[in-house]
């Protein structure tokens, strides 16, 4: 059975946006009911992919990360780096 979108849950429309881009969003929020931007955080491999394997990637912190965290640095950060050096 196929499942239909949640009432109210964000659908990304653009990545990457320019300063000026967000400035243009951000002056013309009234007129953009619903419309807002949402930092995302994204890893840059100045290597390209070939030692992606190698340095990790950034994911969701899961529940057994979260018991073994100190709190005060990672309070209000929802993503850490996995895996890698």
């Amino acid at each position: 059975m196929k499942q239909g979108r949640r009432p109210f849950e964000p659908v990304p429309i653009l990545f990457e946006l320019s300063e000026e881009q967000i400035a243009l969003i951000a002056v013309n929020q009234f007129r953009l009911p619903g419309v807002e931007v949402v930092a995302q955080l994204v890893r840059h491999y100045p290597q390209g992919p070939h030692f992606a394997h190698s340095v990790g990637y950034m994911g969701r912190i899961n529940e057994k990360e979260l018991k073994s965290l100190d709190p005060i640095n990672y309070s209000g950060t929802h993503h850490i780096g996995k895996t890698g050096i």
